[in-house]
């Protein structure tokens, strides 16, 4: 399910109705989620009524009910759907710093949102910003009258930025700052502290290690790498991850195996030094890791087993 919204961190009842609903509306909704459901929405009056006041204001009770939980082996959409979008967009439209004046336009919002393996979610931001975030990945949200700021600290997530230029879009992943005032752009955090940084429309500016880098549409750039050399690719409409594809040339087995991770129900690992040598070119379906397995084992000789629940792949 999605694991989106720092449950412990929302103090008030709409704060944490607006939790709920999207951890209610993950594709599995696994029995003690929902025992602690029943319990919180139990406990307090205040907690029905702001869980009813969110799905009625939205206008999607109706939809939630009659679509129910999503069991294992459903057919999902691309996106989740309305019901996780609105309650993540929620939470960050309200008020969780109290001590800012009631006229300001912009007041603080701070969100913690994560998705599992082969979940993804779209989300709106106050000033029409929109993420999608990847399977497996987490990140932290925090608007202030002054400055947007993300940190993304696992994963991937692609940025559609709405133009501010009183304040600077930020994205930090590990030792590096994306900076943007409006543009659309892909993160990709991977394995050994690296991310690639990719421009679909504007420009961006990435700074790592001392370094930095301005980048235009059709750039990326590998961070935690000595140069921060820019290469050229098609960008199209977006990263093909938004619709379960990895496009390869000559990148790295160990790449693959980190986009594979996002979808993957148990985690795959590369077992031996060779493997981290071998490069890959084609394109390859990440939403379904067991066909790209099994690709592998045909196209480059290698070997599955299953360890601790670990799918380990060996030469």
């Amino acid at each position: 399910m999605i694991r989106a919204i720092d449950q412990q961190r929302l103090e008030t009842p709409e704060e944490q109705a607006a939790g709920w609903l999207i951890r209610m509306q993950g594709p599995i909704i696994e029995a003690h989620v929902e025992r602690q459901f029943e319990l919180w929405i139990s406990a307090d009056e205040r907690h029905a009524m702001a869980y009813a006041d969110i799905l009625a204001t939205y206008d999607i009770a109706g939809e939630i009910a009659a679509e129910g939980p999503r069991k294992s082996g459903q057919t999902l959409a691309p996106w989740y759907g309305l019901g996780a979008a609105v309650a993540a967009c929620l939470v960050l439209g309200l008020v969780v710093s109290r001590g800012l004046p009631a006229q300001s336009p912009v007041p603080q919002h701070t969100a913690t949102l994560t998705t599992g393996p082969g979940e993804t979610l779209d989300i709106p931001l106050p000033d029409g910003t929109r993420i999608a975030l990847s399977g497996a990945s987490a990140m932290r949200v925090s608007y202030t009258s002054g400055a947007r700021h993300v940190d993304l600290t696992r994963g991937e997530a692609y940025f559609d930025v709405a133009h501010d230029e009183h304040r600077p879009f930020v994205v930090t992943v590990h030792k590096t700052e994306v900076r943007v005032l409006g543009t659309a752009f892909n993160i990709d955090l991977l394995s050994g502290d690296q991310s690639e940084v990719s421009v679909y429309r504007g420009r961006v500016r990435v700074a790592a290690d001392g370094k930095k880098r301005d980048l235009t549409v059709g750039q990326k750039v590998m961070t935690g790498e000595s140069g921060l050399t820019p290469v050229s690719f098609e960008a199209g409409e977006g990263p093909d991850w938004r619709s379960g594809w990895f496009d390869a040339e000559e990148t790295s087995l160990t790449r693959l195996v980190d986009e594979l991770n996002r979808y993957a129900t148990r985690p795959i690992r590369l077992e031996g030094a060779a493997l981290s040598h071998i490069t890959i070119s084609g394109r390859f379906k990440i939403s379904d890791p067991e066909r790209v397995i099994r690709s592998l084992k045909t196209g480059y000789g290698l070997r599955s087993s299953v360890r601790n629940n670990v799918l380990v792949l060996t030469k």
